[in-house]
């Protein structure tokens, strides 16, 4: 097989096509494995079929490097009715590729066929069609069956198709990028009886409206500000009438989180919020919680190494990062959609990019940084930062911004406005933080004005002639004049 441009172009519609054509859920998928497994043979692939039930491995070895990389897509369906009638629409009633999952197979078909024509390649391939993603299932089955024993990797790679980004960007970000979903159940249990004689009854729907309510301080109240976390009750059901109070009241809902402790945490608070109003009302209740799925956190040298072939697969400034660092309330990259941008690109050219920020959270500020590290690898990078009134009130807050910005090459630090209407050890100390960044191996400058600090930047950037630049302006509002000067004398030289 050829791999030219145009070749792998039929050839991935044909494999997309196909597989759309029949769709299969969850553990089911035993057509697509066998298509799936004929597809890589005719690659030149080592196949390895029933891995986790209807899992396949495919593998491919050449010289002497004994390291292996894996390339994993899912194969399952979801249970819908297709309707749009087209040629090769799904040709099983009830079952539908509307996730995505056929294109997932055919790109991961594509890159095996590539890789498998690359005479250079030094090592192992392992490409991995898994099982069930839609229930949550088919990873852990794959892993529970030996896959990493039989099949050993030393990173693997995946990615999600995100309808309505333009084609030819790519989002990622290093660290947690999906959060992991618990689930939970909360029976509370009454006496029942009759709306006209409330006082004969122990009313599981008040005391299933006061556990609805005090659930909502867990996060706020509980979590530390700066840790994502969200729990949200979903549903609330009873057996009773419009004139009988009920007996039972049902809450069901998900919480969403990174970490293990986390998770803990909201487990145990659901519980003991639950089974205290309960008991403070006369009633019962029963909390059963699972664990459904596990956040994705993605290592930042695999992050960086996918967003290097993205930017050059892709050209130049088009391997773009997510702005809502949480990603919280995603189930998939799938439902990226609608999040709002927090960037924006305003110069692009292989010498320099320019960028602004409107984040301004030392959090956000290092995890942008981290990824501009990623997305533009041996660039330059220039942060222009302007501390807001209220950047250091406390100590602890600066520091974590000194922190973040030590990220950066170069670091530019704008005044405060009014200074005067702060205490003095609410300003943001400019020269601690200039000397802290100094220790840090970081150039950093400040001016009295934003003119000035401008034609500070601007001789920099000029006066580096062999490695690209990324300038990036965290701002709040007052860069704006500057900025768009900056961005003018740029797209003029």
């Amino acid at each position: 097989m050829t791999t030219t441009d145009r070749d792998i172009d039929t050839q991935l519609r044909a494999w997309r096509r196909d597989l759309h054509r029949i769709p299969e859920t969850a553990f089911e998928e035993h057509l697509t494995s066998t298509y799936v497994a004929t597809a890589l043979e005719e690659i030149g692939f080592d196949v390895a079929l029933g891995i986790g039930g209807t899992g396949v491995v495919g593998s491919l070895s050449r010289g002497t490097s004994t390291r292996a990389v894996g390339l994993r897509a899912d194969m399952d369906c979801l249970p819908l009715q297709e309707i749009d009638g087209r040629e090769h629409g799904s040709t099983h009633p009830g079952r539908m590729h509307a996730c995505g999952h056929d294109g997932h197979m055919a790109m991961v078909l594509g890159a095996a066929s590539v890789l498998a024509a690359d005479q250079d390649l030094d090592g192992t391939i392992r490409v991995i069609f898994q099982p069930a993603e839609e229930p949550g299932r088919g990873a852990q089955a794959m892993i529970d069956d030996g896959l990493f024993e039989r099949f050993p990797i030393d990173a693997l790679h995946g990615l999600h198709n995100l309808p309505g980004l333009p084609t030819g960007h790519l989002h990622t970000r290093a660290g947690g990028i999906m959060a992991s979903e618990d689930n939970f159940e909360i029976v509370i249990t009454g006496r029942g009886g009759h709306a006209a004689r409330p006082e004969a009854v122990i009313d599981p729907l008040v005391t299933g409206a006061e556990i609805v309510l005090a659930l909502q301080t867990v996060v706020a109240r509980n979590i530390d500000p700066v840790v994502p976390a969200v729990l949200s009750c979903t549903g609330f059901h009873t057996d009773g009438a419009r004139n009988a109070i009920p007996g039972t009241v049902t809450i069901t809902g998900d919480t969403r989180s990174f970490d293990a402790s986390v998770q803990a945490l909201l487990e145990r608070r659901i519980r003991e919020i639950s089974h205290g109003i309960a008991a403070a009302h006369g009633a019962t209740c029963t909390v059963t919680y699972t664990h459904e799925f596990a956040p994705t956190v993605n290592n930042s040298v695999r992050t960086r190494v996918a967003a290097d072939a993205a930017m050059a697969a892709l050209a130049a400034g088009l391997a773009l990062f997510p702005d809502d660092p949480t990603r919280l309330r995603l189930d998939g990259l799938a439902k990226f959609r609608g999040v709002k941008r927090r960037q924006e690109l305003l110069v692009n050219t292989p010498r320099l990019k320019v960028i602004e920020d409107f984040g301004h959270h030392p959090t956000a500020l290092a995890e942008t940084l981290q990824s501009f590290r990623a997305r533009f690898p041996g660039h330059i990078i220039h942060a222009a930062f302007e501390p807001r009134s209220n950047t250091s009130r406390t100590k602890v807050l600066q520091t974590a911004f000194m922190r973040a910005l030590a990220l950066a090459d170069e670091v530019y630090l704008g005044a405060i406005a009014r200074p005067e209407k702060l205490k003095p050890e609410e300003r943001f100390d400019v020269e601690a933080v200039i000397q802290h960044l100094a220790t840090q191996g970081v150039d950093a400058y400040t001016a009295p004005t934003h003119g000035a600090l401008l034609d500070l930047l601007a001789g920099n950037v000029a006066g580096e002639t062999e490695r690209p630049q990324l300038v990036v302006f965290f701002t709040n509002g007052s860069f704006d004049g500057i900025i768009g000067k900056f961005v003018a004398s740029s797209k003029a030289t």
